[in-house]
C-alpha cells in the first residue's frame, strides 16, 4: 500500500500554491496618508466591502502574489501601522518607534504611504521619507537589523482623487528614478530596492502590483 501511494505522489501535479510564509511588514507615511485604509482593503479583499470607519480591523492579510517568471508566492502577512500607534506619546517620537519595531529583527519589509493629492504636505513627506532611509542605513550598518537593504514600497495613494499629482512629479519629489526597482538587475546593486507604485487603496487600484513586486525580494 505504502509503494502504491508513493507512485501516485509522483504523478500527481505539483501544487501552484506554495505553502504561505509568514511576512512583518511596517507601514508608516504621513498621517491620513490611507495606511488604515490599506490594510483594511488588503484584509478584506472582497470588492464590495467597502466599509471602514478609520479603526484598525484585527488579524492577518492572506495574500497570494504573482511573480516576475509567472509563479506564485502565498504570504501571510503581519502589518505594523505607525499611524494607529499615537506615536506622538512615545518616547522619541516616530523614529525611535522606527527604531523600536526594527530592533525586534521579524520586519521583512518597509511599506510608505504618500497622499498623492496632498501636494501642501509632499515636503513634509519628503523629510520624514528621508529619516526614514537614514534610520534604515544606520541600523542595518551598525548591524541592529538581521537582514541588510530592506526593500521599500513607496505607495502614492489617492489617486482617484481629484488633484493627485501625476507619478513623475511624485519620483521626482521623492528622488526615485523612473523603473529604479523593476528590472532583475536592481538586485544585484549594492543599493536598496526602492520602487513607487501610484495606487488607490479605496479603489483597490495600483497596490497589488506593488506588493508583486515587493515580494520578489524575499
Amino acid at each position: 500500500m505504502s509503494s502504491l501511494l508513493s507512485t501516485l505522489a509522483t504523478l500527481l501535479p505539483t501544487s501552484p500554491f506554495p505553502r504561505p510564509k509568514r511576512v512583518t511588514l511596517l507601514i508608516t507615511g504621513l498621517d491620513n496618508a490611507g495606511k488604515t485604509t490599506l490594510i483594511h482593503r488588503m484584509r478584506n479583499p472582497d470588492p464590495n466591502d467597502n466599509e471602514n470607519n478609520g479603526l484598525p480591523s484585527s488579524g492577518d492579510i492572506h495574500l497570494t502574489t504573482q511573480t516576475t517568471t509567472g509563479g506564485r508566492k502565498r504570504l501571510i502577512l503581519n502589518p505594523i501601522d505607525t499611524g494607529l500607534l499615537q506615536y506622538r506619546h512615545h518616547p522619541g517620537g516616530i523614529h525611535q518607534l522606527w527604531r523600536d519595531f526594527l530592533n525586534d529583527g521579524n520586519v521583512s519589509f518597509v511599506v510608505f504611504v504618500v497622499d498623492a493629492a496632498d501636494a501642501e504636505r509632499f515636503d513634509k513627506a519628503v523629510m520624514l521619507f528621508g529619516s526614514l532611509l537614514r534610520i534604515l542605513d544606520e541600523m542595518e550598518r551598525k548591524g541592529d537589523v538581521e537582514r541588510t537593504k530592506i526593500p521599500v514600497l513607496v505607495l502614492g495613494n489617492k489617486i482617484d482623487h481629484y488633484g493627485a499629482v501625476a507619478e513623475a512629479e511624485l519620483r521626482e519629489r521623492l528622488g526615485l528614478k523612473p523603473g529604479c526597482g523593476r528590472n532583475e538587475g536592481a538586485k544585484e546593486e549594492n543599493s536598496r530596492p526602492m520602487e513607487l507604485f501610484m495606487c488607490s487603496a479605496v479603489t483597490r487600484q495600483g497596490y497589488p502590483e506593488g506588493f508583486d513586486w515587493l515580494t520578489g525580494y524575499l
